[in-house]
């Protein structure tokens, strides 16, 4: 009998061995009872004591150590759901916020002439002025016209990617070529070789140009406008300079509230990795300056 384990014991007969499997750690007492030829036995018997000792994975810490790992497992995984929902919040607002830069620079910008087209041409009428309301009719249907135009680009920037067919130094130019007849001189100069960037920052950097000239245009009231593209060894630079009114600078580069220019601009030169200057003085102009590297555009958009 193996006390600790049998129930009871164990008639061996003639056998000299005992075997036993799946025993538990602990300690025992192997106790052996035995009768000579004449059926006299040994009520005494003899005892062997011993212990088992248990195998690695059967002690506490291992038990513990294995609880660790499984709650370390779980922590990871819900560590990687909370990046992975994180990573998919941040990019739904930086597409909601690229859909609201959009909208300025089109739909906004655009109501904004319009509106103040229709008061004028509302004051003309109310003067019986029919040949200048006339003109400013026209004025008004070419603002309509590049308002319609500039929202079904952006809507169908939107619905698909960009292949960038057209580079950026030919699109700033016409860009600028747009502006000619509405009272602003504008001068354009490209320095260094062209290189393709990636779609999403030349995209971009485009608008970071549109929204200065709007800008020197609308509210700057300039006369000159001078825009220059540079591509550097690693970079790209582009500076628009106006001769405007000029205004007061905050150290965020936030818009004026109800305005989102220089907001929409910081954030359009964050997304693509570069960087946004400002410098500005009541009565003496604006420049804007915007730097942006090829290597940081792309490790930026990754990482959105």
């Amino acid at each position: 009998m193996l006390e600790g384990f049998d129930r009871g014991w164990t008639e061996a007969g003639a056998r000299r061995s005992a075997y036993y499997t799946n025993i538990p750690p602990g300690r025992y007492t192997f106790r052996v009872q035995a009768a000579n030829n004449d059926g006299l036995w040994n009520s005494e018997g003899a005892a062997f004591n011993f212990e088992l000792r248990p195998h690695f994975y059967q002690t506490l810490w291992f038990y513990a150590l294995l609880l660790t790992a499984l709650v370390g497992v779980v922590v990871l995984v819900l560590r990687l759901r909370l990046r992975r929902a994180e990573g998919e919040f941040r990019a739904v607002l930086g597409e909601r916020n690229r859909i609201a830069r959009e909208i300025h620079d089109t739909l906004a910008q655009g109501y904004v002439g319009i509106s103040v087209q229709l008061e004028v041409l509302s004051e003309l009428l109310r003067h019986n002025k029919t040949e200048a309301a006339e003109k400013h009719l026209d004025v008004t249907r070419s603002y309509v016209r590049e308002g319609l135009a500039e929202a079904r680009q952006s809507i169908w920037a939107l619905r698909s990617q960009d292949t960038g067919e057209t580079t950026l130094p030919v699109r700033l130019r016409r860009l600028l070529e747009a502006e000619v007849g509405h009272g602003l001189e504008t001068n354009f100069s490209l320095f260094g070789a062209y290189r393709p960037m990636p779609a999403e920052t030349e995209r971009e950097i485009l608008r970071v140009a549109h929204e200065a000239i709007h800008n020197a245009k609308k509210h700057a009231a300039a006369r000159q406008l001078f825009v220059q593209l540079e591509y550097g060894p690693e970079q790209v630079a582009l500076e628009v300079r106006d001769d405007g009114r000029g205004f007061a600078i905050n150290e965020k580069l936030e818009s004026p509230p109800g305005h989102f220019g220089l907001t929409g601009m910081r954030e359009r030169a964050a997304a693509i990795g570069g960087r946004l200057e400002v410098t500005s003085e009541p009565g003496v102009g604006t420049t804007v300056r915007l730097r942006a590297a090829a290597s940081a555009a792309r490790e930026a958009k990754e990482q959105q």
